[in-house]
């Protein structure tokens, strides 16, 4: 059984993902360095570690070469738009 650590999925996770799996990864060296500690065999414990290490570059990379997301806007924006519009046509008709 696999323990859940709240961190994103190392596939397939979006860009806010990556941003917090350095930081999980960060955990799991932690994690890693305290069973060292305990005594855990040393040889799967090199291969772990360098699995995350590797993550962790691969994760850097990708987020330096990322592009920002584009801007979110309100679902309703275009309705407030086309609204707006509409009182100001109807003002600058009446007007005229």
């Amino acid at each position: 059984m696999r323990r859940r650590t709240g961190c994103a999925s190392p596939r397939g996770a979006d860009l806010k993902g990556w941003k917090r799996e350095p930081d999980c990864g960060d955990k799991e060296l932690d994690r890693t360095i305290e069973v060292i500690v305990q005594g855990f065999p040393l040889p799967k414990l090199k291969h772990k570690s360098a699995k995350l290490e590797a993550r962790k570059a691969e994760l850097m990379e990708k987020l330096a070469n990322a592009p920002e997301p584009p801007a979110l806007r309100h679902p309703r924006l275009s309705d407030l738009y086309r609204e707006k519009i509409a009182n100001l046509s109807a003002t600058l008709t009446s007007r005229g």
